[in-house]
C-alpha cells in the first residue's frame, strides 16, 4: 500500500487509530482506496496541510478525489464532468436551433424557391399537388379559420375601432404606393431605360393593389404583430381596391377597366370572413382548448400553407 499510494510512512499509519479522524454523524462510511487517499491528508505525521481533527464529508472526498494530484479511478467515481469541448459543442447546437426556429418562416421561403426552381413541373396549376386548390382555396381558408380561432372578438372590435391607424393604414397602400413610389418610380426606370416601357407599366400597376389577404395574415403573424389589426385592414383594403384600384388604374393610363364586382366580393368573403366567422365560433368550443395548447404548430402551419 505504501508504494501503491506513494506513502513514506511505515505500515502502521495507513491505517490510523479511530481517535485520529472522528467521525461525524453526518460522515459516511468510504471505500478503502479513498479512505487512504484522506489518511495521507489529515494524517497528523504526512505532508498535509489539514491537522488531525479535520472532518470528512462527501463532498470533501470528492473534491480530493478530483484533483489532479490524485488521478485514480475510485470505486465511486461516477461524476462525469463535461469537458469544455462538449460545452462549446453544445451551445453551438443551441444557438443555431433557436436561430432557425425564430427565421423558420425566412428558411422556408429561400427552400420553396429553391425547389420551385428545380422541380418547376410540381408546382403548376394542373400538376400532381394542384396547388390551386389545395392551397389556393383550402389552404386560404385554413389561414382564417386558423386567425380567426385565435383572435377573441373584443380584440376584433378593438382593431376596427382604431381609426386613425386604419386611415393611416389604407391611405399608405392606395396613395403613398401609387403617387409617391409607383408613379416616379416607373417613369424613370422607363426614362432610363433601365427596364422596357411594358414592364414598368406593370409595376405602377402593382402598387396600386390591396394587399393580399393570406400574405398579410401570415407575416404579421409570423413578425409577432397584432393579426386583429392586420386581418380588419386586409379586408377593409380588398373592398376598397375593388372601387379605388379601377380609378387609379384609369386616372394613369386613361383607360377603363371592367371589375367582376360580385365575383371578387363571393370570393373575399368565401376565403376570408366566413372561415374568420367559423373560427370565432369554434372559439366556444374545446376545439379552442386543442388550439392553445398547441400554438406553436398552428402557427407553423400557417407558415407552411402560405409557403406552399
Amino acid at each position: 500500500l505504501s508504494l501503491l499510494f506513494n506513502i513514506n510512512l511505515p505500515v502502521l499509519d495507513a491505517f490510523p487509530p479511530n481517535n485520529i479522524i472522528p467521525k461525524t454523524s453526518t460522515a459516511k462510511s468510504l471505500p478503502f482506496q479513498q479512505q487512504q487517499i484522506l489518511d495521507k491528508y489529515h494524517h497528523p505525521l504526512s505532508p498535509g496541510p489539514s491537522s488531525s481533527t479535520a472532518t470528512i464529508t462527501p463532498q470533501t472526498t470528492k473534491k480530493l478525489l478530483q484533483s489532479k494530484k490524485f488521478s485514480h479511478k475510485s470505486d465511486d467515481s461516477n461524476n462525469n464532468i463535461p469537458s469544455h469541448a462538449s460545452l462549446t459543442t453544445k451551445t453551438l447546437l443551441t444557438k443555431i436551433r433557436t436561430i432557425t426556429s425564430k427565421n423558420s418562416f425566412v428558411i422556408g421561403m429561400l427552400l420553396a424557391v429553391s425547389l420551385a426552381k428545380t422541380f418547376p413541373t410540381i408546382g403548376i396549376d394542373g400538376g400532381i399537388l394542384h396547388p390551386e386548390k389545395i392551397i389556393g382555396k383550402y389552404g386560404v381558408m385554413t389561414i382564417f379559420l386558423l386567425s380567426g380561432l385565435s383572435l377573441k372578438l373584443s380584440e376584433l372590435k378593438q382593431a376596427l375601432s382604431h381609426h386613425r391607424l386604419n386611415t393611416i393604414v389604407q391611405s399608405t397602400m392606395f396613395v403613398a404606393w401609387p403617387l409617391l413610389i409607383g408613379l416616379p418610380l416607373s417613369g424613370a426606370l422607363s426614362r432610363f431605360r433601365v427596364l422596357p416601357p411594358p414592364l414598368a407599366d406593370g409595376l405602377l400597376i402593382l402598387t396600386t393593389l390591396p394587399t393580399t389577404v393570406n400574405m398579410c395574415i401570415a407575416l404579421t403573424s409570423a413578425a409577432g404583430g397584432s393579426v386583429a389589426t392586420a386581418l380588419c385592414n386586409a379586408v377593409i383594403g380588398n373592398l376598397l381596391g375593388v372601387f379605388v384600384t379601377p380609378a387609379l388604374l384609369f386616372r394613369f393610363f386613361g383607360a377603363s377597366i371592367e371589375v367582376p364586382l360580385g365575383d371578387m366580393i363571393g370570393k373575399l368573403c368565401g376565403k376570408v370572413l366566413f372561415p374568420v366567422a367559423v373560427g370565432q365560433i369554434l372559439r366556444g368550443t374545446r376545439v379552442k382548448d386543442v388550439y392553445e395548447g398547441n400554438k406553436g404548430f398552428f402557427k407553423s402551419l400557417q407558415e407552411f400553407i402560405l409557403l406552399g
